[in-house]
């Protein structure tokens, strides 16, 4: 039942890309809410897919976690380990460390774990969310087999003062504040304060005790707050300047599994981040400097194993590049990326490490209705390994604007080891080598309008291919602990479908979104006589996931739901079931002068299902958040 159903879903999907020749010759509207403008962004890749969050997204789930955000728009799988606790990626079958995350240009990746927890990144801290599938993800750094997730952080719009306060609560001692004032003339200011606070004690039933008892989730509070600030402005003709820091600080406690007592664990995660932007615009050539600092620092205890973790990092990032466009048909990148990391941990004492590379890139749209992208990234990674990643990209325009393009790219990339896999004592391993992949992908997307305007149409298919060789797994080792090896070799291959359709009549506006990812991703190499696991799909992947939403607006009233689908996972010991979830969202308000009041109401896991993300760790049922907004907007 669930293969036809997935069938038929599929197939109206692939249906709905080739009506061209019912519509109007003229290029379609926007389908998306106008989005944060960023000064000086370059002009996207052609043949490579990214994908940036509608505004109207993020303003529904400015009260989420990033993890939170893509696990209810997109495709991406979340593993989760609860509300507050660890929340890593899986881009396109990947390995966690395998997607890396952007702040202002600036990576937000641990240099000592190699990953980022997507549930200490607050959608109210940012403006703009970027997916950059696969080779696209190259553009800024390497190491991002599955794809980046870039995000970008602004100050208010020009000749504009603007304040905004919104309170929430929420089922299980959820509590959050969120607030925001800008102010924009010549030069542009944000300022943005935010807490949130949650006892965390849901109920769940405990599948791993006879007669599955409901039990009360324990030692899981946590406490949230940060400060996010940004500058922008013109210092001179044609030169630009933009400025963010970012201060946040999480506490919380760490559950326990299913199966285990409760150690009191806790964890305290504090950090501190900067970047600086400068842009120059000549006649045909515009001159950027990107700059980065952060310092994070996590501390750990567990009372009853009597530990205390105590690891602290720091990274030092430098981007000077440049952007010809002397002819009309050719645009040239080039530039000097230089990152340096220096970190210190219970397991070794202040390790350091850098990365340096030169990125080339260029697009070439000389030759009718056909786009070309080439990008090289030669690297060095503590001045002793040198690697070449690359890619190459097409785009055809099939049907003339936008209508139906075709595109592909192929590309090599290479992802370091980490501080921990260098150095971590016992069993750290310097001679690691780098994890390469190779990746692929071909696919074509439309944009339609009906002859009156009135509906929109959006849709995507794409088919990819992604080898990852030398792939870092910790093994035991001869020593009696474990080490980590070049040992793994990973196939990951899918198929993402997306469509949207956007009516607005006679003032209401509807929106319907669909998206459907299947990857099969499974190891092609035994890392031992006794291993089995060759040709099966990776633990905590889904072969399947969906997501539909619905949106409903008139006036100043909202109503949206939302739809998400987990196919089975295998585990360590077993399987997890599949699980379906589904939210619901209502937001009303009014406007006097310049004052809008706006209320809003959510239902999360409206049909009250009991699932597990990550094997032992529960999950909420049904559970509801209230709030009020107030805010204020007047013209300089």
């Amino acid at each position: 039942m669930l293969g036809k159903q997935i069938c038929s879903v599929v197939l109206w999907l692939l249906l709905s890309i080739f009506p061209a020749a019912v519509f109007s010759q003229t290029p379609p509207d926007s389908l998306t809410m106008p989005e944060v403008e960023i000064t000086g962004k370059a002009k996207p890749f052609q043949g490579m897919k990214m994908v940036e969050m509608d505004s109207l997204v993020l303003a529904n789930n400015r009260n989420y976690s990033l993890a939170e955000l893509l696990t209810r728009n997109s495709t991406v799988f979340i593993k989760n380990y609860g509300p507050g606790a660890l929340a890593l990626p899986s881009f396109r079958g990947t390995a966690a460390g395998h997607t890396k995350l952007y702040w202002n240009g600036l990576p937000l990746t641990s240099p000592m774990l190699g990953v980022a927890d997507f549930n200490l990144v607050p959608v109210f801290a940012v403006d703009a969310v970027e997916l950059q599938y696969g080779n696209a993800g190259l553009q800024q750094g390497s190491g991002g087999f599955g794809g980046n997730i870039s995000m970008q952080s602004v100050s208010s719009k020009r000749n504009e003062l603007s304040g905004e306060l919104m309170q929430s609560y929420g089922s299980f001692g959820l509590r959050q504040t969120q607030f925001r004032a800008g102010y924009g003339k010549k030069i542009m200011a944000s300022t943005r304060i935010y807490h949130q606070k949650s006892d965390n004690d849901f109920l769940f039933i405990n599948t791993t005790k006879p007669g599955l008892p409901k039990e009360r989730q324990k030692n899981a509070a946590y406490r949230q707050y940060g400060w996010v600030q940004t500058l922008d402005g013109e210092i001179r003709e044609k030169l630009w300047f933009s400025a963010a820091f970012w201060y946040q600080e999480a506490d919380k406690q760490l559950p326990p599994l299913l199966i285990t007592a409760n150690n009191n664990e806790t964890q305290y995660d504090a950090s501190a981040r900067a970047t600086f932007q400068l842009r120059k615009y000549a006649e045909n050539t515009q001159y950027f400097l990107d700059a980065g600092y952060s310092r994070e620092k996590l501390d750990y205890d567990n009372l009853i194993a009597g530990i205390h973790s105590r690891s602290i990092f720091q990274r030092y990032y430098i981007y000077p590049h440049l952007r010809w466009k002397k002819l009309r048909s050719l645009q040239a990148d080039a530039g000097l990326q230089a990152i340096a990391d220096e970190a210190t941990s219970p397991k070794y004492n202040r390790k350091g490490q850098q990365r340096v590379s030169i990125p080339v890139n260029l697009q070439y749209a000389g030759i009718r209705r056909l786009q070309l992208s080439f990008l090289l990234r030669p690297e060095t990674f503590n001045f002793q390994n040198y690697v070449l990643s690359y890619a190459a990209a097409a785009n055809v325009e099939v049907i003339k604007n936008k209508k139906l393009d075709f595109y592909s790219n192929i590309g090599r990339n290479y992802n370091y080891p980490t501080l921990n896999d260098l150095y971590w004592y016992p069993g750290g391993n310097p001679n690691l080598q780098p994890e390469n992949a190779l990746s692929a992908e071909a696919g074509c997307k439309n944009q339609l309008r009906s002859k009156n305007g009135k509906i929109n149409w959006q849709n995507g298919v794409t088919f990819f291919t992604t080898t990852v060789d030398n792939y870092i797994q910790w093994q035991p080792g001869s020593g009696g602990f474990w080490t980590p090896q070049n040992l793994k070799k990973v196939w990951s291959r899918g198929t993402e479908i997306s469509s949207k359709t956007a009516v607005d009549v006679a003032g209401f506006k509807v929106d319907v979104s669909g998206a459907y990812s299947y990857v099969r991703s499974t190891s092609q190499r035994a890392l031992s006589e006794l291993d089995k696991t060759v040709g099966r799909q990776l633990i905590y992947v889904p072969v399947h996931t969906a997501q539909m939403g619905a949106t409903a607006g008139y006036g100043k009233s909202i109503f949206s739901a939302q739809y998400i689908y987990t196919q089975r996972r295998n585990t360590p010991t077993y399987f997890l079931p599949a699980y379906s979830i589904v939210n619901l969202q209502l937001e009303s308000g009014f406007t006097l002068k310049n004052v809008a009041l706006r209320a809003f109401a959510k239902c999360n896991n409206l049909l009250d299902v009991s699932y597990q993300a990550i094997e032992f760790r529960a999950m909420p049922g049904r559970w509801f958040e209230l709030g009020a907004a107030i805010n204020f907007t007047q013209k300089l």
